[in-house]
């Protein structure tokens, strides 16, 4: 089976086609959605105490511009550089749940403020996972039953009520991000699944003409230097008539190892479509380039495909066009190693050209 040839690119986390997990790209939303949310909360809550219309602790005031600078940095960060997620979406975690705490301990006679526990521990479980959820509902139940307060403020039996609902709260989250994390998995392996069958041969398993196309473009875009070699079985039809279609594919799946070998970790070998097949080979010198087609050359030439008690043998021809220093886009090389191809055939086959 073919490797992917598209890096692991986290700057791509916005497109549906980087190599960035569904989880991954999740996350990255939902951090950048909390962070702006809690970014404007803050912001309302101090203007209001600064208008003053709420009155509350000089050190409650503090933590309120202190967590509207930090969503504004994170917010910036997460932007600019989307590999920092994982990072961000603890910070940001950090940060809520230090502002919830520290108004919880110092605004008694706002009894509601309990309520706050409860989307911070579902905004950890949303943009952090399993871990990050459990240790803040860990941390508010500690604080609940730790902080001594004023009972006529929140009674024994109202932190019990709250703790219990904290728990249930928090379980149920667990299961859900456990469930979510699982549907999101088995829709990621579906979608590339889907997305190897688009790309590949089916009978041959190389890498089919749309992948060779989206593997073009990627190296125009940076400008990285390749050599296309289109190879086609010399008189396959022959063969096909002689021996069957079964036999055919038998040479096709033998041909296509050979490509394969030959391509190695530099290279992408691609079947485009019947016995022609093509072979991209990115920035490798053009002596090189030349002497590994003459190997695969003399490789398929030496094989010999055992089918019903006959010993087939074939051979290839190739023609071999360079990017460098050719001016032409990647539809104009590819052109240029078809007509060298052609022109291998014409000079007697099991050969190779080079494009003038």
């Amino acid at each position: 089976m073919p490797a992917d040839h598209r890096p692991f690119v986290w700057e791509d986390v916005r497109s549906q086609n980087s190599g960035v997990s569904e989880l991954a790209r999740f996350r990255y939303r939902s951090s950048r959605t909390i962070l702006l949310f809690c970014g404007l909360t803050n912001a309302f809550n101090l203007i209001v105490t600064l208008a003053g219309a709420w009155t509350v602790p000089l050190i409650v005031a503090c933590m309120t511009a202190f967590g509207l600078a930090s969503c504004l940095a994170l917010y910036v960060l997460i932007s600019k550089r989307p590999a920092t997620t994982p990072l961000v979406s603890w910070l940001t975690i950090g940060v809520i749940m230090a502002q919830t705490l520290v108004t919880f301990v110092a605004v008694e006679e706002d009894q509601a403020r309990i309520a706050w526990f409860f989307p911070v521990v579902g905004a950890a479980f949303l943009i952090a996972g399993q871990r990050c959820g459990l240790i803040v509902t860990g941390v508010f139940l500690a604080a609940l039953l730790a902080v001594d307060l004023d009972p006529d403020t929140l009674s024994l039996a109202n932190r019990l009520t709250i703790g219990i609902a904290l728990l249930a709260a928090g379980g149920a989250l667990s299961v859900l991000d456990r469930k979510f994390r699982d549907v999101l998995g088995t829709l990621e392996q579906s979608r590339a699944q889907l997305r190897l069958q688009a790309s590949t041969d089916p009978l041959t398993g190389l890498w089919n003409r749309l992948a060779l196309r989206e593997r073009l473009d990627a190296l125009e875009n940076a400008g990285t230097p390749f050599a296309l070699i289109v190879c086609d079985l010399d008189r396959f039809k022959r063969l096909n008539d002689r021996y069957g279609h079964l036999a055919g594919d038998r040479v096709l799946t033998a041909a296509a190892h050979c490509l394969q070998a030959c391509a190695g970790e530099a290279g992408m070998a691609v079947r485009l479509g019947g016995e022609e097949f093509c072979l991209l080979l990115e920035n490798m010198p053009s002596q090189e380039v030349i002497e590994r087609v003459e190997t695969l050359r003399r490789l398929v030439e030496d094989a010999t495909i055992l089918f019903e008690g006959s010993a087939i043998r074939v051979t290839a021809s190739f023609g071999i066009a360079f990017s460098e220093g050719s001016g032409m886009n990647p539809d104009q090389i590819l052109k240029a190693a078809d007509d060298a191809l052609y022109a291998a055939k014409s000079g007697g086959r099991n050969r190779l050209q080079v494009a003038a």
